[in-house]
């Protein structure tokens, strides 16, 4: 996680026990990001060993099947450098330095084992711009296009945003409400905004068509299902043709790890190479908001509710 403009790092191999009990006592007023990798032998947790094997300039499998380069915390945390403070030429507006800086993180961590990050800081402070750049620097070099998925009400102000911030006719923005835009005319966008419920919509007819197969497949009697018209879940993005890098704005709206919007943004993201999640508020009413942010998230072994809980719980905790 990097936190904008107050720049609040932490490195898991300074995580001290007394940090840790801060970290507990404190968690709903500080933005702090925590990566831990637990061993777990015969279905209980043997220690926690917070891993200090990321200086290694090693290759690890993601969970997608694709490989990822792998660069050490020290490195991410560390101040960029000149160099990584470039600002790319489609820009209209100098950013501020916070912001560059929060770029060049996005660009570091994009690389490393989590393969994205979290983004927060307080309202008002810039935390998109960082994130456009991040949709619009690869874009010539690949081909392929980015997503933004927003609350419904903020479509226009990110379409309007795109606009302001980059020079006419140099990034390539389309809105999608319409479920029978085929994936032919999204791969030649440069940025695709999608609201969360649209998302929904067509994770819905994904796993009903999925149902209706696994029915069928019992029985072999009737019509085969017909697939449905997909747009931005179409299985074309599954099939080698991945996107560059998703965005959830506001993304508490994930945060619930039982919900359809949780599973919905969990698929999407599979169609992508990097993830970005921004947020003004990272911990909104429990302790344990984080574990469901970061279910979204690669680079880590945390995986159920209860390796979570043992990792940062204490014995007194109800887990409420």
């Amino acid at each position: 996680m990097y936190c904008g403009k107050h720049g609040i790092l932490e490195e898991r191999e300074k995580l001290t026990a007394s940090r840790l009990t801060r970290f507990r006592s404190n968690l709903k007023k500080r933005m702090v990001a925590i990566s831990a990798s637990c061993n777990w032998e015969k279905g209980r947790r043997d220690r926690v060993a917070w891993s200090s094997s990321l200086d290694q300039s090693s290759i690890y499998g993601s969970a997608a099947g694709r490989p990822i380069g792998i660069i050490s915390a020290k490195r991410l945390h560390a101040k960029p450098q000149q160099a990584e403070l470039k600002v790319i030429e489609e820009l209209c507006i100098a950013p501020k330095d916070y912001q560059l800086h929060a770029s060049a993180n996005i660009q570091r961590a994009r690389a490393g084992y989590a393969r994205g990050l979290l983004l927060g800081d307080d309202p008002g402070n810039g935390k998109r711009l960082p994130a456009m750049i991040e949709c619009v620097r690869l874009r010539r070099q690949a081909d392929r296009f980015s997503a933004v998925v927003v609350p419904a009400s903020c479509i226009d102000q990110w379409s309007e945003e795109f606009r302001k911030f980059f020079k006419p006719n140099t990034v390539k923005v389309r809105v999608i409400r319409d479920a029978t835009i085929p994936p032919q005319t999204i791969v030649r966008s440069d940025v695709v905004i999608v609201s969360y419920g649209f998302m929904m919509y067509q994770y819905r007819k994904q796993i009903a068509y999925l149902r209706q197969v696994g029915k069928w497949e019992k029985k072999r009697e009737g019509e085969t299902p017909t697939r449905p018209m997909l747009s931005i879940l179409s299985e074309v993005f599954l099939d080698g043709v991945h996107g560059l890098t998703v965005v959830f704005d506001e993304c508490n709206a994930i945060k619930n790890r039982n919900s359809l919007t949780h599973a919905a943004a969990v698929y999407f993201w599979s169609h992508f190479e990097a993830c970005l999640l921004l947020t003004g508020s990272p911990i909104d009413n429990t302790w344990d908001d984080p574990f469901g942010l970061y279910q979204v998230m690669e680079g880590h072994q945390i995986r159920n509710f209860q390796q979570f809980r043992k990792v940062f719980g204490v014995p007194d905790d109800k887990y409420k």
